[in-house]
């Protein structure tokens, strides 16, 4: 392994600075063409540029070395992310940053089930959420519905699973890996189903969507409890 790779891989394995995120919309069949827009202090120049996304039917196609990249991603909301790494060949210094863009391409989504089927009964809210990437916001809001549904047992019940959750023996847990897969792409986690049973004793998704607030969340479950 040669000097540059060795001191790539400890900026990478390093503190990375995280710019601020950022926010745009777009409208459906729109070019998206995002920058990198890095500020490189004297001395340094960049290494390498990566872009990246979990978002599996999204395409990424940088071009400018790097510099740009345009993307092509139906209706919904998803998170790119950009990585970059400097050298000052001079100092041997290393930096690297990773900047986040927020999107949003308007036009329609997948509905839940069936909001026109009867249910009653008990909602149980489905969270997918990792744990280890929850904002501050997200933590809060997930223990106010968390003290609601402590609160409200008889009308309402909650599971939280983590979106990569495994069987004992190491599998993928079917179960989540479904909910997982309902998941519109590049929406954000924590992403939330609202269920009741019908009349056949059947699940039912009656709203599914990214969770905003924890108020909010809690005013669909009473409108379905009531």
């Amino acid at each position: 392994m040669n000097a540059l790779s060795i001191a790539l891989l400890s900026a990478l394995l390093g503190q990375v600075n995280v710019l601020a995120e950022q926010e745009f919309t777009y409208k459906e069949h729109r070019a998206i063409e995002l920058s990198a827009d890095i500020q490189i202090e004297e001395g340094f120049e960049i290494a390498k540029i990566q872009w990246r996304t979990r978002a599996t039917k999204t395409d990424l196609r940088p071009h400018d070395k790097g510099s740009t990249c345009s993307v092509w991603a139906p209706p919904g909301k998803y998170e790119i992310t950009l990585d970059a790494w400097m050298i000052n060949w001079e100092s041997k210094k290393f930096d690297s940053v990773e900047r986040i863009f927020n999107i949003t391409v308007e036009g329609s989504r997948p509905p839940p089930d069936n909001p026109d089927v009867k249910t009653s009964g008990k909602v149980t809210a489905i969270i997918i959420s990792e744990a280890s990437k929850q904002t501050g916001n997200q933590s809060d809001a997930l223990l106010e519905i968390r003290t609601f549904v402590d609160e409200n047992q008889d009308d309402v019940s909650q599971i939280t699973l983590d979106p990569d959750a495994e069987n004992p023996d190491g599998s993928k847990n079917e179960v989540v890996k479904e909910y997982v897969k309902r998941i519109p792409l590049g929406s954000k986690l924590p992403f939330v189903f609202l269920t009741q049973l019908d009349d056949s004793d059947r699940v039912v998704v009656k709203w599914l969507g990214e969770l905003e607030t924890g108020s909010d969340l809690i005013n669909r479950i009473k409108e379905m409890v009531n």
